[in-house]
């Protein structure tokens, strides 16, 4: 029996001052998990909770460092 995975993305967003709309717009920094993205610098374990207050709490957890498979070298998380 497989174990069924919703699709996600996790990414992170800016948002930036447009002069010629005069109002902010967001703008997409960097995608850092999905449920098919499987680099070792991703998010991992996200949880999206609902408490009893009806407020969501989204978590996840990141690598600050991991060793790369191929080479071995220990590498600095860039998403971090």
């Amino acid at each position: 029996m497989s174990i069924l995975k919703k699709p996600y993305e996790l990414s992170v967003w800016v948002d930036e001052w447009d002069t010629g709309q005069n109002k902010f717009v967001e703008k997409r920094l960097a995608v850092i998990g999905t449920d098919k993205m499987i680099g070792q610098l991703r998010a991992i374990e996200p949880n999206l909770s609902r408490n009893v207050n009806g407020t969501k709490k989204l978590t996840f957890k990141m690598y600050k460092q991991y060793v790369d498979t191929t080479t071995g070298e220990k590498i600095d998380n860039p998403f971090c």
